[in-house]
């Protein structure tokens, strides 16, 4: 955990650096870029987006919780690219992993992220999870 921490602000110098580099030369809001975390491989969509996922996993622990399993079961209700799952397969390697993500643009930036790490036991679902069926568009 204190290595993926630490490559966590080394990622986030990293991609503050590439953001104002990107900015400068007109970086369009989902384009795809791939970037690396120590160990993982992750793909995203914009920085801004990816640096507050970090901030709120990482350095506020807005997900962080004791599970007295060795294995929990884990629901990821809006899984965006899969960056609480680096987390959760961090402190709990062998948990079983529900994910969702509605979106599908994202939601195949999440499989491409899950499959390129060789995060195992998730089961990714592309869809929203609310107390009414029907559609929204997502903004």
């Amino acid at each position: 955990m204190k290595k993926l921490k630490k490559y966590c602000f080394t990622f986030l110098n990293e991609i503050f650096l590439r953001y104002q580099l990107r900015r400068l030369l007109h970086w369009k809001v989902f384009d795809k870029s791939i970037i690396r975390l120590g160990k993982y491989k992750i793909e995203f969509l914009e920085p801004l987006s990816l640096h507050s996922e970090f901030i709120y996993i990482f350095k506020k622990k807005i997900y962080n919780f004791e599970s007295d399993k060795i294995s929990p079961l884990i629901i990821d209700v809006g899984s965006y690219i899969g960056i609480s799952l680096l987390l959760f397969k961090d402190i709990y390697p062998s948990s079983r992993i529900i994910a969702f993500e509605p979106d599908p643009n994202v939601f195949s930036i999440l499989q491409r992220n899950v499959k390129n790490n060789s995060l195992q036991n998730i089961e990714l679902i592309n869809s929203a999870i609310g107390d009414k069926t029907g559609f929204i568009n997502l903004v």
